[in-house]
C-alpha cells in the first residue's frame, strides 16, 4: 500500500510490540522499518524498466528478506540505545524489527499489483481486496496512534488507541474481503445471466474505496471489463470488450523480456499496433468507470523489435490532465453511491 499507511501499520505494531519498555522510539523504529522494504524503488535508477517492476514487491518484501534483515537492524537499534538502560535487549529490537518488517508485505498482498512474499518462489500474491490507498483504512488508524503517542509509555490510555487502530484497521480489512465477496458473487451472477462464458475472472476496488468494484474477465477470445458498486439499485453489470490480442508475443515466449512481462501482469495483458508502435498493455490496470469511457491502460510498454528479436521495453507514462482528474473523483463519486450514469 503507499508509503504513509505502511509508515502507520509499522509504527502501531512497534508500540504494540516495544512500547512499553522505550516509549515513542518504538514507534519511530516501528515506522522506519515498516518503509524499509518500500526502499526497493532505488533500484529502478539503475534497471531497465519491466526488471525493476518485477523486483519491486520482490526480495526486500518477502520471508526471507525479514528473517535475515531483522536481527541486522535489531543489533544496530541495541548498539545505538546499549546506554540508555531501556530494558530491551537485541531480542527485543529484533522481534520489533521482524514484525513492522513483516507486516508491510503482509499488508501489500492484499492489493492488486502483486507480491513475492513467499521468494525465491516465482508466485506473486494478490489478494486483490484493497486499493493501493485507502483514506478510510489510514486515516482512522493514523489518528488513534497519534493520540495513542501523545500519552506517556506506562498510561493504559496509550496502549488502548494504540490497540484501537489496530482493531480499526484490520476489521476494515476483513470487511473488504466481505465487499469483495458480494461484488464477485454479483458480477459472476451477471455473466451467467448474459450467458457470457468465461475463463476467468478477477474483482478489485477502484480507487480510494472499497464500494465500488471493478470487473476483469477473460473469455475464450476477448477481455471483458465492468464495474458494480455496492450500493448499486440493481445488480445487472454491461460489460465492455477488450480485444485480447496475444499473438505478436508469442513469437518471443523465450526471451528473458517477454518471460518478465507476462509473469509481472499474471498474463493479464493485450498487445495494440498504434502509430507504427508495438504497445503491451496491462489488462489489469484500466481506468475506465463508465460502459462508454474510452479505456485508458495504467502500465503499458512500448515494444522495440530488432532483427526479429524483442530487445526492449520502455514503459510509458501516463500524464493525466489535472482539470480531467478532478472531473474524474467526481464521475467516481457518484458512481460510488450507485449512480450508473453519473454527468458532472
Amino acid at each position: 500500500m503507499d508509503s504513509l499507511t505502511q509508515v502507520v501499520l509499522g509504527a502501531a505494531v512497534g508500540e504494540a510490540t516495544l512500547g512499553q519498555k522505550v516509549g515513542n522510539r518504538a514507534m519511530l523504529w516501528g515506522a522506519i522499518g515498516g518503509y524499509i522494504p518500500d526502499l526497493d524503488f532505488l533500484f529502478n535508477v539503475f534497471m531497465h524498466d519491466i526488471r525493476a517492476d518485477v523486483l519491486h514487491r520482490g526480495f526486500m518484501h518477502s520471508l526471507v528478506f525479514c528473517i535475515l534483515f531483522a536481527p541486522i537492524m535489531g543489533w544496530l537499534l541495541n548498539k545505538l540505545y546499549q546506554r540508555k538502560n531501556l530494558n530491551a535487549s537485541w531480542k527485543h529490537w529484533t522481534f520489533l524489527s521482524f514484525m513492522a518488517l513483516v507486516t508491510h508485505p503482509l499488508l501489500d498482498c492484499h492489493t492488486t499489483y502483486g507480491t513475492q512474499i513467499l521468494w525465491p518462489l516465482d508466485v506473486r500474491v494478490a489478494y486483490n481486496n484493497i486499493f493501493v490507498a485507502d483514506f478510510a483504512y489510514t486515516l482512522p488508524f493514523m489518528i488513534c496512534v497519534i493520540i495513542a503517542m501523545a500519552h506517556t509509555r506506562n498510561l493504559k490510555r496509550r496502549r488502548f488507541f494504540n490497540n484501537l487502530g489496530l482493531i480499526l484497521s484490520t476489521s476494515y480489512m476483513a470487511l473488504t474481503l466481505v465487499f469483495k465477496g458480494v461484488a464477485h458473487s454479483n458480477i459472476a451472477a451477471a455473466l451467467e445471466k448474459q450467458n457470457i462464458e468465461y475463463v476467468q475472472l478477477s474483482t478489485q476496488p477502484t480507487p480510494l474505496n472499497s464500494i465500488l468494484w471493478s470487473a476483469r474477465i477473460e473469455t475464450k477470445d476477448d477481455y471483458l471489463v465492468g464495474a458494480y458498486s455496492i450500493l448499486d439499485p440493481d445488480n445487472d453489470v454491461t460489460f465492455t470488450s477488450i480485444g485480447k490480442n496475444k499473438a505478436p508475443l508469442e513469437k518471443y515466449k523465450d526471451e528473458y523480456l517477454a518471460q518478465k512481462l507476462e509473469q509481472f501482469t499474471n498474463s493479464w495483458y493485450t498487445l495494440e499496433e498504434k502509430d507504427g508502435k508495438l504497445l503491451f498493455h496491462d489488462v489489469r490496470f484500466i481506468q475506465m468507470l463508465l460502459p462508454d469511457d474510452p479505456i485508458q491502460f495504467i502500465f503499458s510498454y512500448e515494444l522495440k523489435v530488432e532483427n526479429d528479436q524483442l530487445i526492449d521495453a520502455r514503459k510509458i507514462q501516463m500524464r493525466p490532465d489535472p482539470e480531467e482528474m478532478k472531473g474524474a473523483f467526481g464521475l467516481l463519486w457518484e458512481r460510488i453511491l450507485g449512480n450508473k450514469n453519473p454527468k458532472l
